[in-house]
């Protein structure tokens, strides 16, 4: 595993909070610490697909295939990105977590951590794309058959699926989870500490018309 990363005030890096302009790009920056911190170096013949990467795609796809809009996408990506983050730091801490301290089993599979965080929040996200997102997981999995046992690939699964419904259930405070209309976000709350953090909808662009919910 790679290990001379230069180090960095991550908690500075995210105390921006997650409603300004630039979540898509500090969401590729965790994914890009995420591959870093999956990424062993194995011989050739024995090379394992990265499942960061894949995932990255495979929500790529998703949102594609959901019809996302660009702005809620944002967001899409960086609930995927957290909880992966925290899934693969949580067995071997490196950085400071996002949100679900480190409580992994001993030894649980990074990479099957990645998989069960990526694909639970997709699966919170689009559940009609259940049966594709399904497939795409057992053959992540499967891949890991050949190079980890099966005991730490299902410890890694366990911690995967506890960081995802951690991450869910706290991003669901965010102000984006009530059906429109109303569709308030941070109002009644601007200037106070409550509204870090919180999901605040676009004038004009992603306010829904009388009768209309939001576009996802």
């Amino acid at each position: 595993m790679i290990r001379n990363i230069t180090r960095f005030n991550f908690d500075s890096f995210l105390s921006r909070g997650w409603q300004r302009v630039g979540a898509a790009f500090r969401s590729a920056m965790l994914m890009l610490l995420v591959t870093v911190l999956v990424t062993t170096p194995v011989p050739a013949s024995a090379a394992l697909p990265d499942p960061v990467l894949d995932w990255i795609g495979i929500m790529n796809e998703a949102v594609i295939a959901g019809g996302t809009t660009p702005l809620v996408s944002t967001r899409v990506v960086a609930l995927v990105s957290a909880s992966v983050f925290d899934a693969v730091n949580g067995i071997e801490p490196r950085f400071q977590a996002l949100h679900v301290k480190p409580n992994a089993p001993s030894r649980a599979s990074q990479r099957a951590a990645a998989i069960q965080a990526a694909y639970v929040i997709l699966l919170h996200l689009y559940p009609a794309q259940s049966g594709t997102l399904a497939a795409q997981r057992d053959a992540s999995l499967k891949a890991l058959a050949s190079t980890e046992r099966a005991f730490f690939i299902d410890a890694g699964i366990a911690w995967g699926q506890t960081v995802a419904d951690a991450i869910w259930t706290w991003r669901m405070t965010d102000g984006i989870a009530p059906a429109p209309p109303p569709f308030p976000g941070v109002l009644g709350i601007e200037g106070t500490s409550a509204a870090l953090g919180a999901w605040r909808p676009t004038p004009r662009v992603t306010r829904p018309e009388p009768g209309r919910s939001l576009p996802q």
